[in-house]
């Protein structure tokens, strides 16, 4: 018989790893009082950057192992779903105008410390050549870093095309279904309790009181339109005291972004902030003067106190939270090592830290397990009574 596993939230996290897992042959079934078009998901709102080493320089580097890791595995994601969606990896222009050229160095010095590969990964551009670059921008930048080994994800299309994958697969999506709790084997919903081998929660800030320091924070994006702008590759400008991107999509569409307020306000964007991001685009073209607002979107993000995602691992239940601004750069990796601990696989001793094992599992070795494994598979043998092989490695399986 089939290991049953119910899974609760289908933003991004909780999509992925439902596919997976019922790519894997689980009996899977999703839980999410959205629709299967996820508007309300923060993942929704967001610009689905793949930026590791710009990231690097206000996170621990730890969101830097687990981006880069992801980074290679969301090619063979995006290419192993029903429907398209725009990918690309021409790497990130980082900028700062005359004024604040001292932000460039402060930001590789920043990554210097934190990641030796930083010299082979990112490389100073003069002028000119940041106009071969991005020809649009001309020489007006003195230079700028250039993270040659990151890219962007459509955040849309990406939502749809999993859950185009979904309804391919055999996972039972139950949608616009309010979940009042989530334990150990079982999930409650607003008309009846599930049971499972395995619950896995994916709720984001809808896990508020399970997590006591879980706080949420806002962010604010722009969509504009201009035919008369043209980027080849997103762009991060550095200010003291923010920093924005923007970040070209396909037909002449933009994302500018985006604010972190340690608020969690959900109304409509400020004045302030609209003046904030489309002044940045403006300085960096000039001809975002001309473009349309196509749309200003207003979410707030999952985040723990230490701004690091946590994996608590109870009998019976996986609760996956804390993604913060870095779901789209860390969602594979933080899916395969939810598979790992499912099928008693050792993750890499880098990611100890993400861990928080409860139970008797707190009064075990478990600090051992990355090298040891015996606590993963007593775990696996107690929570899921699987049989099932374990895979080779970490790695997202797309078949």
């Amino acid at each position: 018989m089939k290991t049953s596993i119910g899974i609760v939230g289908a933003g991004l996290l909780g999509r992925t790893t439902a596919l997976e897992l019922s790519r894997r042959n689980y009996r899977v079934t999703l839980f999410d009082r959205d629709s299967r078009a996820g508007v309300s998901s923060c993942s929704y709102t967001g610009a689905g950057m793949l930026a590791p080493f710009c990231e690097l320089d206000v996170s621990d580097p730890l969101i830097f192992a687990l981006g880069e890791n992801s980074v290679a595995q969301w090619k063979s994601i995006v290419d192993s779903l029903p429907e398209p969606v725009f990918m690309q990896n021409e790497g990130t222009l980082v900028i700062a105008h005359r004024a604040d050229s001292g932000l460039l160095k402060q930001f590789y010095g920043n990554l210097s410390r934190k990641e030796a590969q930083v010299a082979q990964e990112i490389v100073w551009c003069n002028s000119r050549q940041v106009a071969e670059l991005e020809p649009s921008l001309g020489e007006r930048f003195d230079g700028a870093y250039f993270a040659r080994a990151e890219g962007q994800v459509d955040n849309r299309q990406l939502l749809t095309a999993l859950a185009a994958g979904l309804c391919e697969s055999n996972c039972e999506w139950l949608t616009d279904l309010e979940v009042l709790s989530v334990g150990q084997n079982e999930v409650h919903t607003s008309t009846e309790k599930h049971d499972f081998d395995f619950v896995i929660d994916c709720r984001g800030l809808g896990a508020k009181k399970q997590f006591a320091n879980l706080r949420g924070v806002r962010g604010e994006i722009i969509a504009v339109h201009s035919s008369e702008v043209v980027l080849h590759r997103p762009v991060r400008v550095l200010h003291p005291r923010y920093s924005i991107y923007v970040v070209p999509r396909q037909n002449y569409n933009f994302i500018i972004g985006a604010t972190s307020l340690e608020s969690e306000d959900y109304s409509n964007i400020s004045v302030l902030s609209t003046l904030e991001l489309l002044s940045a685009a403006f300085s960096l073209e000039p001809a975002f003067a001309n473009a349309n607002v196509v749309e200003t979107r207003v979410n707030c993000r999952p985040a723990l106190s230490n701004n690091l995602p946590s994996i608590r691992v109870r009998r019976g239940l996986i609760e996956a939270n804390g993604l913060h601004r870095h779901g789209f750069l860390v969602t594979p990796s933080i899916v395969s090592l939810i598979v790992g601990l499912i099928e008693g696989v050792p993750h890499d001793s880098r990611f100890e830290r993400l861990f928080d094992f409860r139970d008797e599992v707190e009064d075990s070795a478990s600090k051992n397990f990355a090298s040891e494994n015996v606590v993963l598979q007593n775990l696996a043998a107690k929570t899921l009574r699987s049989n099932r092989s374990a895979p080779e490695t970490l790695e997202f399986v797309c078949s």
